[in-house]
């Protein structure tokens, strides 16, 4: 499945720019710069930086190329539109420094995936079907699965399948298998977390919930993918240590 293309957004205000003198620059300098493009201060930041409309018919791109070449002139920059970006209100989000650092585990700031910018375009698709072929996914987990709610449940289904009849009802070759399928043991209850047999650890789900536990939906932590399908496919085991 292709996503679709985001939207096309304008990255900067098409008549204005933001422009800082160099501290040595006279005033005849400044007004030459403003006189030449025509252009009037709209505000003076506390740093000195200046936020001006230029006049009519002067394009950003060709006034930032003009401002820079003026030796007066410390820098020249476009006036990008910046969007609130979206944040989950998932209360252990601000834990999950991989999905944005602000050195919150001592780690770098901004040394993540950039999950946030993401998030602005797309959040997941519930019919992306993700197998995850692990030691089991915990199928019921509540931050996977809404144990009343349907439509917050990011555990995939087989809705052709009967289960607990014994029957390969969707002749798939895999009798009842709802959730998944348990290769290791060759039996339809792919269930990881410690709760399929001995051996099984929380691997699987793990994994599941990096790449789509339930997001925004207040309860502990967000997945990448808010919304997906997460199929079970057990198909190892790990050794619990001792």
């Amino acid at each position: 499945m292709k996503w679709p293309p985001p939207p096309e957004r304008p990255l900067y205000e098409p008549d204005e720019i933001l422009i800082k003198f160099k501290v040595s620059a006279t005033d005849q300098a400044r007004t030459d710069v403003r006189e030449q493009l025509d252009a009037v201060a709209l505000h003076v930041f506390r740093s000195g930086a200046e936020h001006w409309r230029l006049g009519p018919g002067r394009g950003v791109e060709a006034s930032l190329e003009w401002a820079r070449g003026d030796s007066s002139v410390e820098y020249a920059e476009p006036n990008y539109i910046t969007e609130p970006a979206v944040v989950p209100n998932d209360p252990n989000y601000g834990a999950q420094w991989s999905l944005k650092n602000i050195g919150q585990s001592g780690g770098t700031p901004g040394v993540d995936i950039d999950a946030e910018l993401a998030w602005n375009i797309a959040t997941g698709d519930p019919n992306v079907i993700v197998a995850v072929i692990d030691t089991g996914v915990d199928y019921l987990h509540p931050d996977l699965r809404h144990p009343t709610d349907p439509n917050q449940r990011n555990i995939w289904v087989n809705i052709n399948e009967i289960p607990g009849n014994l029957v390969d009802d969707d002749n798939n070759g895999y009798k009842d298998d709802q959730y998944g399928y348990d290769f290791r043991d060759s039996d339809s209850d792919p269930m990881g977390n410690g709760a399929g047999g001995p051996g099984d650890q929380d691997h699987g789900t793990h994994v599941a919930g990096i790449i789509g536990t339930l997001g925004n939906n207040n309860r502990g932590v967000t997945g990448i993918n808010w919304r997906v399908k997460i199929m079970s496919l057990k198909a190892t085991s790990t050794q619990a240590s001792t």
